[in-house]
């Protein structure tokens, strides 16, 4: 391989067998993208010699694990048939922002250290089709509690946790993802309650927890109340709007409606401020007016506003008294 590729794509063709240990130390490829092919087999140990690898994209074949590459940013192996257990030792990538290993057979507990390395501010990536951190790990055997520790991922904005076997409620930490755009759990076990916390993602667009097992009130208020009933279905336990099923009460639920103000308060608003304001107006106007008329007149000055006054004052003296002397001031 030349020591000065960077970019090698050769994706979506019909590529065999293992991929050649021929990465040399000092390299600077920065993206290999061998998604779609028909490669297997373990993945070179000259791969951890690409210490400025950024992108590496190598979906839907069927490789095996990789070893540490210290600049890596974006890391797909989705649909590769990998199996066991994720060993967190080796997923040492301190740059990571993207991370899709969906579509495998991973089993056992989510690591709260597999998710250590994406938290932080977003990075601006050269070469990267998306400029946000997401995390899909969908459709695997998953199991166990969300950890706590994707609350630290403050530059979250897509996570994807559907088809696995999770367990236990929806993470308490969510709200702290302030810009989640997109959030998955569908095809798990949760249980307990939707908090009413996850309202506070203001940026949540996207938004599926059907078929779980949880309970109680949807959330209401904010972008919850766009959501339908799709979003939430084969959680029997769960009532209220967008769901057929009322919480307790005789009428359906429905997002809070903002307040209107009745009749006698629009009276009362205009009434009372609008009325007050025109008398207070009128009356500074007076004031300030009076103050001014007498500043020209005894100044003189401005002599074309002085003018204009005299022969409007001329014009009504001849209309009502004609037979008198006017009397030019």
């Amino acid at each position: 391989m030349s020591m000065d590729l960077s970019v090698l794509d050769m994706h979506k063709n019909h590529f065999h067998g293992n991929i050649p240990a021929t990465f040399p130390v000092g390299n600077k490829l920065s993206t290999l993208n061998l998604r779609d092919n028909q490669l297997e087999g373990a993945l070179p140990n000259s791969l951890s010699n690409c210490k400025e690898l950024k992108v590496l994209d190598l979906g839907n074949n069927n490789f095996r694990w990789l070893g540490t590459l210290p600049k890596l940013q974006v890391l797909s192996l989705r649909s590769n048939n990998l199996q066991g257990n994720i060993r967190v030792q080796k997923l040492s990538f301190s740059s990571l922002r993207i991370l899709d290993l969906s579509n495998n057979n991973f089993t056992g507990s989510l690591p709260a250290r597999l998710f250590n390395n994406l938290r932080g501010l977003e990075l601006q990536m050269l070469r990267i089709l998306s400029v946000f951190t997401t995390i899909d790990l969908s459709s695997n055997n998953f199991q166990g509690q969300i950890p706590q520790v994707i609350g630290d991922l403050i530059a979250l904005r897509g996570l994807n946790l559907s088809h696995n076997s999770l367990q236990g409620q929806i993470s308490e930490a969510l709200p702290n993802l302030t810009v989640l755009e997109s959030l998955d759990l569908p095809g798990n076990k949760l249980d307990g309650d939707i908090s009413q916390q996850p309202a506070a993602l203001s940026y949540l667009s996207v938004f599926n927890v059907s078929h779980n097992h949880l309970v109680g009130n949807i959330p209401r208020g904010k972008q919850f109340g766009t959501f339908d009933n799709r979003c939430y279905t084969g959680n029997s336990g769960l009532c209220g709007f967008p769901l057929s099923e009322s919480c307790g009460t005789n009428e359906l639920s429905q997002p809070v409606p903002q307040p209107e103000l009745d009749q006698e308060d629009n009276e009362e608003i205009f009434s009372g401020f609008t009325w007050t304001a025109v008398l207070i107006g009128c009356r500074c106007g007076m004031v300030i007016g009076t103050i001014i008329g007498c500043f020209i007149f005894l100044t003189g000055k401005p002599k074309w506003f002085n003018k204009i006054v005299q022969e409007a004052a001329s014009k009504l003296v001849r209309k009502k008294w004609p037979k008198f002397v006017t009397f030019v001031i």
